[in-house]
């Protein structure tokens, strides 16, 4: 079967922060099921099947080793692994209209969270390699 593309996530900025205000960052965004159509109808952008594509399924195997993709049956390939995080409007709590965040709060606030899951994730591959470390030595003696 050829591969055209992964239909990707196109969420705005504004919903998914005011997700997060209300679920708390852990849950973040929560989807509608997959049986209901609104949850298809996230699928907005088409992610053409480039060389660039067949490198970044191949690092996502490898770290993951969870499903890149999953289809319809219509044979339309999707992806939850990429997402399009679009700055089109700006936060405006309901109940407190000073409560707001306009499009450069919201990018800072996500590129602030980035930078805080990179870091994370890096202290978790240092720990996970001390580990390993650590492991390796104990079989090493535990062998001679």
């Amino acid at each position: 079967m050829e591969i055209k593309g992964y239909h990707i996530l196109s969420l705005e900025a504004k919903d998914v922060y005011e997700q997060e205000l209300i679920n708390g960052v852990e849950k973040g965004v929560i989807l509608p099921s997959k049986k209901d159509h609104a949850y298809f109808g996230l699928f907005k952008n088409v992610l053409d099947y480039s060389l660039d594509l067949i490198e970044l399924e191949k690092c996502y195997y490898s770290k993951c080793r969870n499903s890149f993709s999953f289809e319809d049956e219509y044979q339309n390939q999707y992806t939850l692994a990429i997402i399009n995080l679009k700055f089109t409007y700006t936060y405006q709590n309901k109940n407190n209209s000073k409560d707001r965040k306009d499009r450069k709060g919201l990018r800072e606030h996500f590129i602030k969270m980035v930078l805080i899951l990179t870091a994370y994730i890096t202290f978790v591959i240092k720990e996970v390699a001390e580990v390993l470390v650590k492991v390796n030595a104990y079989l090493s003696t535990k062998n001679s």
